[in-house]
């Protein structure tokens, strides 16, 4: 259709929170594109809406059944048309892509895209809630994400996150992520919070630490620097370029797109060679930056709509 031309385009969102979260570059390409196209999100996963809520580019969200995509697809060409599949991740990314995840997203759905940063749009509300929660912790203030990745193997060992904590008594950590995933010692412990919750405590850290997952994506999204770890992943597909990406680059990585969802044959042994020392260097370094005002501005989070 035509520039400046009205128009709704059905999306369905697939994937996890990160595949939600990589996919709001494309939507603020296509709205920017069209100013008058009015774009509705579909999506099976609960936890979808967090991604797009108050996001200035989506006119609607809607949740769907698990087998939608299948019923849509059959649709396709009728009354649902236009319709896009936001599904990536059965091109096999990281054996046949060199470019990142939000570019390959935007290819998919037949998008221009020059700016693959990702959004998220907090209320000042949100940013406050988050703030207040976190008033009397100490700083610099570092949020982690130690486990619960999509797949075991993108894990890294509570042993190498108890001495990363341990070691730098000097610095406040504070976990998030699910409810009973085991705790890191030494942390303020702030697991089972509400997606958007943990969005904003992330968004009023002074860095964040964490496995390839989507929070990793979220700390991109809302500015925040980021020190991110990638073993069966890597960060030429899903890394961010505002972020300290280490990846040990063994032989036999990337593999997620391989072995998908089974164990590790080599018992993790990319996730093992990023050592603690590595990370706090990492992190240290990051901390420095951001105190002598060399941090990228182009990160600063757009703040948003209630």
């Amino acid at each position: 259709m035509g520039e400046n031309v009205a128009e709704t385009v059905r999306i369905l969102a697939n994937g996890g929170i990160g595949d939600a979260i990589l996919l709001t570059a494309s939507l603020r390409a296509m709205a920017r594109a069209n100013p008058r196209r009015r774009i509705v999100i579909w999506s099976a996963h609960p936890g979808h809406e967090s991604v797009f809520r108050n996001n200035p580019y989506v006119a609607s969200f809607r949740r769907v059944g698990r087998f939608a995509g299948i019923l849509y697809a059959m649709a396709g060409g009728s009354w649902w048309a236009p319709y896009a599949d936001s599904e990536y991740s059965r091109t096999f990314p990281s054996l046949l892509y060199s470019k990142r995840a939000a570019s390959i997203i935007a290819e998919i759905l037949n998008v221009s895209l020059e700016d693959e940063t990702p959004e998220l749009f907090l209320s000042p509300a949100e940013i406050s809630a988050a703030a207040e929660k976190v008033r009397n912790l100490g700083r610099p203030l570092i949020a982690i994400h130690a486990l619960g990745a999509c797949s075991a193997t993108k894990n890294w060992s509570v042993a190498n996150w108890n001495e990363l904590v341990s070691c730098n008594p000097d610095l406040t950590f504070v976990q998030l992520g699910r409810s009973g995933e085991p705790t890191i010692a030494g942390v303020h412990n702030l697991m089972g919070i509400g997606l958007r919750q943990a969005f904003a405590i992330i968004k009023v850290c002074d860095s964040f630490v964490g496995v390839d997952s989507g929070f990793a994506h979220a700390a991109a999204a809302v500015g925040v620097p980021g020190v991110v770890l990638f073993g069966p992943t890597t960060p030429r597909i899903w890394g961010h370029a505002h972020a300290a990406n280490l990846y040990s680059h063994r032989y036999c990585s990337p593999c997620l797109d391989v072995i998908r969802g089974s164990a590790c044959p080599f018992s993790n042994a990319c996730m093992k060679e990023l050592t603690p020392r590595m990370v706090e260097n990492a992190l240290r370094a990051q901390l420095a930056a951001a105190r002598l005002g060399s941090a990228d501005s182009r990160y600063a989070v757009v703040s948003p709509m209630d």
